[in-house]
């Protein structure tokens, strides 16, 4: 059952006569789960890190005697702004609609206002799918032709439910093109 937010906000999208198949958004329960993972593995450990350099240096009246602080600050450093990217990524992902017409693949971002643009893809665009599941939802990476003729991979669908049936439609999209050719 497709949501009527999502079709009036794909109404644009969509060519005369096209229908909508499926129109999904990343699952929010998978999200919150790698949202906390990502704090409790990266940012919480590069906090104490940051705190680990700040003992060291006051134990050492700010006049340390050794180099460990700046490596101490540097773990941190590292873990605290892998954490933030991959929380600015997650955000980034959370707020895409995804939908496969008999048409098009379209991945939308949901704000109106969003600089990020509406990527359409027509059978011809895609060449082969593949599926990871990923606690219960699946990620859909696809691959399609470069201009050096070199496939180019990235993720199309990230933490979608009812994948079984996303990947179906996603196949059946790809092999009409096949057909056609």
């Amino acid at each position: 059952m497709i949501e009527a937010a999502a079709q009036t906000l794909l109404d644009s999208d969509l060519r005369d006569g096209e229908k909508l198949l499926w129109a999904g958004r990343p699952c929010r329960r998978v999200m919150t789960a790698l949202s906390l993972k990502i704090v409790a593995l990266l940012i919480l450990p590069g906090l104490l890190a940051f705190a680990g350099t700040f003992v060291l240096l006051v134990r050492q009246g700010f006049a340390p005697k050794s180099w460990w602080w700046l490596i101490l600050l540097l773990i941190g450093l590292v873990f605290v702004y892998n954490g933030l990217k991959a929380l600015w990524q997650m955000r980034h992902r959370a707020q895409k609609l995804y939908a496969i017409t008999d048409r098009q693949v379209i991945v939308k971002p949901i704000k109106p206002n969003s600089k990020t643009p509406t990527l359409r893809l027509g059978p011809g665009d895609i060449s082969a799918i593949t599926r990871k599941p990923f606690h219960g939802t699946a990620i859909f990476n696809a691959a399609t032709p470069g201009p050096d003729g070199q496939m180019l991979h990235f993720t199309l669908f990230a933490y979608v439910k009812a994948a079984d049936r996303v990947e179906r439609l996603l196949q059946n999209f790809i092999s009409e093109e096949q057909n056609h050719e």
